[in-house]
């Protein structure tokens, strides 16, 4: 496959995008998950339409335009950015047993003292704060009906 590499021990294809000089790693099912997000302009959500990654101000706007960082959910969850998605992920795959070692390669970390600080939470507390997001989504969405 062109612009993918399988990394040997996961067996995961990957494909990197550069925001600048911040080299990010999808792998393939995650691109196909981004290209397939759509708007209600039906525009991409987070990669353009030429599948290059979006910059990082179009993706904090996103987050804007999908309600993440509205009043409600700011008062429930805090300012949310996509480095939060970043960490909820690396949190599950470690509470899902996922060795830490697939955990650094996926993020990219060069240490695995970076990845270490995914292994201290509690995955009780994980759960609460998806159920806080899931709150404020299902918040969003009865607002955009009775509007």
């Amino acid at each position: 496959m062109a612009g993918y590499y399988q990394d040997k021990k996961t067996k995961i294809y990957y494909t990197d995008f550069y925001i600048g000089s911040e080299r990010i790693r999808l792998s393939l099912k995650t691109k196909k998950k981004a290209e397939a997000q759509k708007r209600s302009d039906g525009k991409r959500v987070w990669l353009r339409e030429d599948s290059a990654m979006r910059k990082p101000r179009a993706i904090y706007r996103a987050f804007d335009e999908l309600g993440f960082n509205n009043p409600d959910s700011i008062a429930k969850c805090g300012r949310r950015s996509p480095k939060n998605l970043r960490d909820t992920f690396a949190t599950i795959q470690v509470g899902m047993n996922t060795p830490l070692e697939h955990v650094q390669k996926m993020l990219g970390h060069t240490s695995s003292k970076m990845t270490q600080k995914y292994a201290a939470y509690n995955m009780a507390d994980v759960w609460s704060a998806a159920n806080d997001v899931t709150d404020v989504l299902e918040t969003i969405l009865e607002n955009k009906k009775s509007a």
